[in-house]
């Protein structure tokens, strides 16, 4: 798993809220408990997604999540990844997936 911890993911100057040590810390658990590994990287190219993690599962496909930012996105990602990151996403995390290559998209968060 990479987190973006660039110009824009993972800084307090444009995420405020958000405890990005404390999010940094849980993608890294997770990724140990569904056998993976977690790895901060720097700008993926994707600013208008901050924050940006790319798992990559066991077969080999990499899903991008943008605009992880609130307690329920991360609790539904480090839960997913912890369990190895199977196919299927769980609901709460597919308004948060994207293609990178796709043109800017507005992602929308559940409420």
């Amino acid at each position: 798993m990479q987190a973006c911890d660039g110009c824009c993911c993972g800084t307090a100057r444009k995420h405020p809220g958000v405890d990005h040590a404390e999010q940094r810390e849980r993608l890294q658990a997770a990724a140990r408990h569904g056998g993976g590994r977690y790895r901060t990287v720097g700008c993926l190219d994707v600013c208008h997604a901050s924050n940006v993690v790319v798992v990559r599962r066991p077969d080999g496909k990499r899903v991008w999540f943008g605009r992880v930012l609130d307690a329920a996105t991360l609790d539904a990602l480090c839960d997913w990844i912890g369990r190895g990151a199977p196919p299927e996403l769980p609901d709460r995390l597919t308004a948060h997936a994207f293609e990178p290559s796709a043109a800017p998209v507005q992602l929308t968060a559940r409420p």
